[in-house]
């Protein structure tokens, strides 16, 4: 349900997204009469900022494969654990369940415990 929530809040977002694009490029563009007028480089910066709210943005890789523990560095991998396929999109996305796990585990005890 709550994908199904961020696919409809993209939907609406979208023609606002597209018409703040156009709308940055129209008072910030040197050739627009617009781009001359006292307040439109505000105003510009104002459609700028609503474009970059509704924009999709790619999710970064996860990048992390050891951690320090202690004084030691511990190798971690990224497992899928579930992946579920949504389709009440215009374009199905698949979500994934992921999990971290240690690469080897060796557990060292420490002195006066």
């Amino acid at each position: 349900m709550l994908y199904q929530m961020h696919e409809f809040q993209r939907a609406l977002l979208n023609p606002m997204t597209i018409w703040a694009e156009a709308g940055s490029k129209l008072y910030s563009n040197p050739f627009s009469p617009l781009a001359h007028l006292p307040m439109a480089r505000r105003i510009s910066a104002g459609f700028e900022l609503m474009y970059r709210l509704g924009k999709e943005y790619e999710k970064p890789e996860f990048g992390i494969t050891t951690v320090k523990c202690g004084d030691r560095e511990v190798s971690i991998a990224q497992e899928i654990v579930v992946s579920v396929y949504f389709s009440g999109s215009s374009c199905g996305h698949f979500c994934s369940c992921l999990t971290y796990a240690r690469m080897c585990l060796t557990v060292t005890a420490a002195a006066g415990e």
